[in-house]
């Protein structure tokens, strides 16, 4: 007892619970402010760092010194009579009381502050993407006719890295809702993630990729809240056409309100107006479950071609099924789970039976929304890599690029079914066409020097 009676009088209790309350203050002041100077996320982690740090030597500090009204002196030399330790223990508890008020205020305004303008804004949001004319985004200065968009890859600015998951899927789920407006042409995640680090100016970019208008951005999740900042630039001039910053509560309706609000501002740009199903699809979310989004997320992310293996396979199917379980109704998510089934079959990834799986994942996908591109895509894939059967691939195909010309991964699909159906002009002119909205993707880029080498089109 009187190790805790030598701790009180010394202050180095009060000393600790100031320094923690003071520390949580500092944390939540710097995750408002730095994003907003484009800091670096490495910034807040370092911060958090130091002052965890920083919290055994002050009660070592404050055990070994004490305030005098000639200063600081070592406890040691200061006689009883002259300690104004009483005095300092008020100062500093009216200080932890303060910075109590400050953190309960903070809390409160969070969780209680009216949220009717939020949600108000988010509904104006879904609500112009019925309305073309709504958003009022300068056109670019020379509209290209291919009408090109590059999306690179969103910045994490997130504290904890384990979040970068969540801007790249955010990024890729973009580009998913972009290429759904029929009049653009939009560069995949494949193209676009060399780039991710690039130190290119977006002029260079553009030219390199032959891109109209290149989008860019960053994505910060904190708690239950998310901060999106997004910039639309003329890729021949280097003009901000239109910026954004959307601070939100974290939801899949504001996500996808997000979404649709930035490809209505590109669409605006590039003149294009929207169809009334288009403003539809962009304003709808496949699932209102936010966890499910996020597993869907990391499904889809899991499941790309590229670097993809046997163990990544078993996690994307795995993603997908906590999707599929917390919203059953996930129609996206059996589509994609059929997609990551077949890949599994056609590269040997994993057991025969995946043909089997991922006909229920894709029947369940077609009971729920048969007309969706997801699920469209899915059962080319399915009558493709299941079944060899290029006539019935081929018809489903037709139907995705009436409806979705400027998608890059149906023609590449397109031209893989009729280079192995031996209709090689078709295979080579359906390569073309994917490149000329997707230049450097490595695997069209291969597969079209491979085809014209067998050809002895040297």
């Amino acid at each position: 007892m009187s190790f805790f009676a030598e701790l009180k009088r010394r202050n180095v209790i009060r000393m600790a619970g100031l320094y923690l309350v003071g520390a949580w203050l500092i944390v939540q002041v710097a995750e408002t402010l730095l994003p907003l100077y484009d800091t670096p996320g490495w910034v807040l982690k370092a911060l958090v760092l130091l002052l965890a740090l920083g919290f055994v030597p002050m009660l070592v500090f404050s055990w070994v010194f004490e305030l005098t009204p000639d200063g600081l002196k070592r406890d040691a030399q200061v006689a009883p009579e002259d300690s104004i330790g009483p005095r300092t223990a008020r100062r500093l508890d009216q200080l932890t009381i303060l910075g109590l008020i400050a953190v309960v205020a903070l809390i409160a305004a969070d969780r209680f502050w009216p949220r009717d303008g939020r949600a108000k804004a988010d509904a104006a949001v879904v609500e112009a993407a019925a309305k073309p004319a709504a958003i009022p985004a300068p056109s670019v200065t020379s509209v290209n006719k291919n009408r090109l968009v590059a999306v690179l890859p969103f910045r994490n600015r997130s504290a904890l890295p384990e979040d970068a998951f969540f801007a790249e899927g955010i990024h890729d789920d973009l580009l998913t809702q972009l290429s759904k407006i029929a009049a653009l042409r939009v560069i995949s995640r494949t193209s676009m993630m060399r780039y991710q680090d690039s130190k290119q100016s977006i002029p260079e970019i553009a030219r390199e990729l032959g891109a109209a208008v290149v989008l860019e951005g960053a994505v910060q999740r904190a708690g239950n809240q998310v901060r999106v900042n997004v910039q639309l630039i003329d890729g021949a001039s280097d003009v901000h056409l239109w910026a954004e910053n959307y601070d939100r509560a974290l939801t899949t309706d504001t996500l996808f309100a997000i979404q649709a609000d930035i490809a209505q501002a590109v669409a605006k740009s590039m003149q294009v107006v929207l169809s009334p199903s288009e403003a539809s699809a962009l304003a709808a979310g496949p699932t209102t479950n936010l966890e499910a989004y996020e597993s869907f997320l990391r499904g889809t992310l899991l499941s790309h071609g590229d670097g993809l293996t046997t163990e990544r396979l078993r996690d994307a199917i795995a993603a997908f099924d906590h999707a599929i379980q917390l919203d059953p109704g996930f129609a996206d998510a059996f589509a994609r789970k059929a997609r990551a089934h077949l890949r599994g079959f056609w590269y040997a990834l994993g057991p025969r039976s995946q043909r089997d799986d991922a006909r229920k994942a894709l029947a369940e996908a077609q009971r729920l929304a048969p007309e969706a591109i997801e699920t469209l895509l899915g059962e080319a894939y399915f009558h493709y890599w299941g079944h060899l059967d290029y006539a019935r691939a081929d018809a489903v195909l037709e139907r995705v690029l009436e409806r979705v010309p400027g998608n890059a991964e149906a023609w590449t699909l397109r031209a893989f079914v009729a280079r192995r159906d031996g209709r090689f002009d078709e295979s080579l002119a359906a390569l073309r066409r994917s490149l000329s909205i997707d230049p450097v993707n490595i695997e069209s880029l291969g597969t079209l020097g491979e085809t014209l080498s067998v050809l002895g089109r040297f």
